[in-house]
This record gives C-alpha cells, structure tokens and sequence, in this order.
C-alpha cells in the first residue's frame, strides 16, 4: 500500500507540474460576450409654412447598450430649407463631454448635415430620448409641396473622411441603426398651383376615394417612396392645413351628402 501511495502522490505532483508549465506556455483565452447591437434614429415629421423662421426638427432614437457617442447625419434641399444650426439643449447629448456638427451646405449646396456627441468614457444606458435638434428657416419663395429630410447611413465628405449615423459603444464597435426620414409638408399660403379643383388631391380632374387615399399618403408618409402630391388643393375643408380632419369631410362629401369642398387657398383653387 505504501508503494501505491507513493505512486499516486509523484502521479499528482507530475500532473501538477504540467499544468503549470501549460499554463506558462499557452496564453489565457479571454471570453468575450457576445452583444447584439441595435437601435433606431428617426427624424420628426411636421407640417411648416413657407417663410417660418427657426422650425425646430428633433432626432429621436434609441439604443439597447451603453454608447460612448452617436453621430446623426441628415440630407436636406437646401432650396427649400434654409439650415440655421442644431441644439443639443434638453437632449440625450446635452450631458456629453464635446457636442460638435458640421455641414457642407455653404459651399457645395449639396444639403448634408452631421451632428456628433462624445462622452470621454461610458455614456448613457440603454434608453431613448431626443438626439439633436435641427434649426432651419422655410423658404419664403417655397410652393405647396411635401420634403424630406433624410437620414444617410453614409457619406463621404472628402477623400480621406465620411460621416455616418451610429452609436458608438464603450468598446469601439460602432454600429448602424434603423434609419426612418422625416416628412416636412410646406404650405405656402400665398402659392396655389392647383391643377383641379378643392379636393381634387390627386389632381384627376374629380373629387372620390383616390383623394382620400392621396390624402392619407400625404398626413402619414410612406417610409419608401416618393411622397404624395400635395398642394392646397388637398384641404378639402379650407382649414389652411391637411390633416385627418380632410379625410373626414371627403368621407362626408362622397358617401353621406355632405358639403362640397371649398375654400382652399382662401377659394383661389375653385
């Protein structure tokens, strides 16, 4: 038994050894938790009227794991939004270390715009909230119709840079979020190129359930695609503006005998 003994202990004590020269020649394995990165960014969609000055257009998002920084990069027509600055006042950037933006619209026109926050380390948890702010004046000269302001995944501005909406997590790996433009109808009230008549939305040369339909395109935008018509044709009830309340009164109009549309454009389109 002593013998066996002996046997088992220098077996041990071997076992030992070679796992501590094992552990002196091979390199420890760090496990690296897999994180599934997602989030959003969408622009806010509004309705503005052609010469207003400082319209304000939130970019809102959110993200499922804590970012170092986010960067949101916007397209625009320069020929019917005149961009005046961003705001990080009562946003998720606010509380960051740096908040900077660029644009290259002043010397190309080409209507691009990106806006950047940096936290020196860790920065907001997961949550969601209002991004940045978008300041522009509406062109005074701007007609009746319906913009977008997009959000670009990439752009390259020079040869050696490019701007990119994404959040950025503590390690590094920035990542691209579900991107969703944002639909600025721009009413003119001294612009009517109305092609029909008052509720004539689609402009066929008659007021039915295609105007409706048209109409609905216009007051919640399809997310591909070119918008709707819109102009001021498209409010039936000559309220000054295109909402669900035009949907209604053409409802009224065609199926239930109610009042024909009018006053649109202060009766100009009749």
């Amino acid at each position: 038994m002593k013998m066996k003994k002996t046997k088992l202990n220098n077996l041990f004590k071997a076992a030992i050894t070679i796992t501590v020269a094992l552990s002196l020649i091979i390199p420890s394995v760090t496990v690296i938790a897999y994180i599934d990165y997602y989030g959003t960014m969408k622009v806010q969609s509004k309705t503005v009227y052609a010469g207003e000055q400082d319209v304000v257009i939130e970019v809102t998002g959110n993200w499922n794991a804590t970012i170092a920084a986010y960067q949101v990069l916007v397209h625009f027509d320069p020929c019917l939004l005149d961009f005046v600055t961003v705001d990080f006042t009562d946003t998720v950037g606010e509380s960051a270390a740096i908040t900077i933006y660029d644009s290259d619209i002043c010397y190309n026109c080409s209507g691009y715009i990106v806006a950047s926050a940096i936290w020196m380390t860790s920065g907001p948890a997961p949550g969601e909230g209002v991004l940045v702010k978008l300041i522009f004046d509406v062109n005074p000269e701007a007609p009746n119709c319906t913009t977008v302001i997009d959000l670009i995944e990439e752009y390259e501005f020079s040869p050696n840079g490019f701007w990119r909406s994404r959040y950025t997590p503590p390690d590094g790996y920035g990542f691209t979020p579900e991107l969703t433009d944002g639909y600025i109808q721009i009413i003119n009230e001294n612009s009517c190129p109305c092609e029909g008549g008052c509720g004539d939305s689609n402009h066929d040369g008659q007021v039915d359930v295609d105007d409706i339909v048209n109409i609905i395109g216009i007051i919640f935008p399809p997310q591909n695609g070119d918008p709707p018509v819109f102009d001021c044709c498209s409010d039936a009830n000559g309220q000054g503006s295109v909402d669900i309340d035009d949907v209604v009164y053409l409802i009224n109009y065609i199926f239930g005998g109610g009042p024909a549309p009018y006053g649109c454009c202060d009766g100009s389109c009749d």
